[in-house]
């Protein structure tokens, strides 16, 4: 388990040699089920936020803007659901991709509003768009940081429009608050994402360990591998077993209570060589 994970990994868009990468994809991915209402809750405040351009964008052409949105966000909605059991199983690069292209297709309708509905809207209205986003930006940064890749394709494609949009209109100042709101949340994102992986591979790491030691102890109570024994604080030995008894050619009586060093040293624990 490398210190530092690589951001490709973190991303999902590559798995080191070491580790069951496709398990912990799946501890990833299944916090998407979780967090779904919640996710469609802040895009529906979204869409009603949008919908005070009624005075400048002709209603079909926000009727059909908010379909689009109704259409992705379920794609989005059925598939999140579809990954509830993903922490008991494996997540294939085909669901990866697919929830990749979930973000695109969401991130993509977010930028009509940009790029149709904000050059007719006021100052402020462009403003009031552009909080939209840095909720719905940040919200995904927060909810769905242990899944990096789909809040990082959301925030790039919305984020760069939005960029655009404020050079093409001159406000400069205002697109380079916008790019430094985009480097936080990305490099913020991939540190959460790797940290809940570090943190993950840890534990499966000491429910191994638990396991092995489990089956150890549970070998030794059946009597089925009797070449266990216990050594007390004071590193002597208890709990001797026939066989290790056999090995040392001693009576068990004679080994409890005995230093275990003393035990493997033989003839030369009196000589001290």
């Amino acid at each position: 388990m490398p210190k530092d994970l690589p951001t490709l990994a973190v991303l999902g868009l590559s798995s080191p040699a070491d580790g069951d990468w496709a398990r912990l994809r799946g501890l990833q991915y299944s916090s998407l089920a979780r967090v779904t209402v919640a996710r469609l809750l802040a895009h529906t405040i979204g869409a009603l936020v949008i919908h005070s351009y009624l005075h400048a964008v002709n209603p079909i052409v926000l009727f059909a803007w908010g379909a689009a949105l109704v259409a992705t966000l379920y794609y989005g909605a059925r598939f999140d659901h579809s990954l509830g059991d993903s922490d008991r199983r494996r997540v294939g690069r085909e669901e990866i991709r697919n929830h990749a292209l979930s973000s695109v297709l969401t991130g993509l309708v977010w930028v009509v509003p940009i790029v149709l509905f904000a050059p007719a809207g006021t100052p402020v209205e462009k403003m009031t768009l552009w909080t939209v986003l840095a909720m719905l930006m940040t919200g995904s940064a927060i909810a769905l940081s242990s899944v990096p890749l789909g809040t990082l394709l959301f925030s790039f494609i919305t984020g760069g429009a939005a960029i655009i949009s404020f050079v093409l209109g001159g406000s400069y100042e205002v697109a380079g608050i916008v790019a430094i709101s985009l480097a936080m949340i990305a490099i913020g994102t991939i540190e959460a994402s790797r940290t809940f992986l570090m943190a993950k591979v840890a534990q499966a790491g000491l429910a191994e360990k638990s396991e092995v030691v489990s089956l150890l102890l549970r070998e030794f109570e059946e009597g089925d591998a009797d070449w266990l024994w216990q050594i007390d604080t004071s590193r002597r030995v208890r709990s001797v077993s026939p066989r290790f008894a056999y090995a040392l050619r001693l009576d068990p009586e004679d080994i409890a209570g005995q230093p275990f060093i003393k035990l493997i040293a033989g003839e030369s624990w009196e000589t001290g060589h």
